[in-house]
C-alpha cells in the first residue's frame, strides 16, 4: 500500500496529523537518546526497521508516498512497534511514558490500519522476500 499525494497533504493538515506532528516534535530528541543509549530500545529500533521507517515518515511529512513494509525481520511491523512503545514506556521520561500510556491504543490502530491493505492472501511472501528477491 502506498500513502502519498492528496493522502499525505490531507494526513498532515489534518488534526490528527497535527497531533502526530506534535507528539513527535515533543519527544523526538528523547527517543532518540533513547535508541542511541539504551541498548534495548536500540535492539528493536534496529530489528524493526527503524532508520527506513524514519525516512519514509520524513518523506511522508513532505508530501511523498509512504510505504511500509507489513512485515520486518519475520515478524508484523505491528508487533514491533508495539514493543518499542513498551520499551519507551518503561525506559522513557514522564512526559514520555504519559503520553505513550494515552495514545498507544491510537498509534496501534492506525499502524494496523494502514498496513491492513499490505497484506496479499494470494501471495505468502514477506515484504522482506520481496525486497531480496526485486
Amino acid at each position: 500500500m502506498r500513502i502519498g499525494g492528496e493522502n499525505a497533504a490531507r494526513a498532515a493538515s489534518s488534526p490528527l496529523g497535527s497531533l502526530i506532528a506534535a507528539l513527535v516534535s515533543t519527544h523526538f530528541d528523547e527517543v532518540k537518546r533513547l535508541v542511541n543509549t539504551n541498548r534495548r530500545i536500540l535492539i528493536v529500533w534496529h530489528r524493526m526497521g527503524g532508520p527506513e521507517l524514519l525516512r519514509q515518515a520524513m518523506r511522508f511529512a513532505d508530501g511523498r508516498p509512504l510505504d511500509p513494509p507489513a512485515h520486518v525481520s519475520g515478524r508484523p511491523l505491528i508487533e514491533w512497534l508495539d514493543r518499542m512503545l513498551e520499551l519507551l514506556h518503561v525506559y522513557g521520561s514522564p512526559a514520555l511514558q504519559a503520553d505513550v500510556a494515552r495514545y498507544r491504543p491510537l498509534a496501534l490502530e492506525l499502524a494496523t490500519a494502514a498496513l491492513a491493505d499490505l497484506a496479499d492472501p494470494a501471495d505468502p511472501a514477506t515484504d522482506d522476500e520481496r525486497r531480496m528477491a526485486g
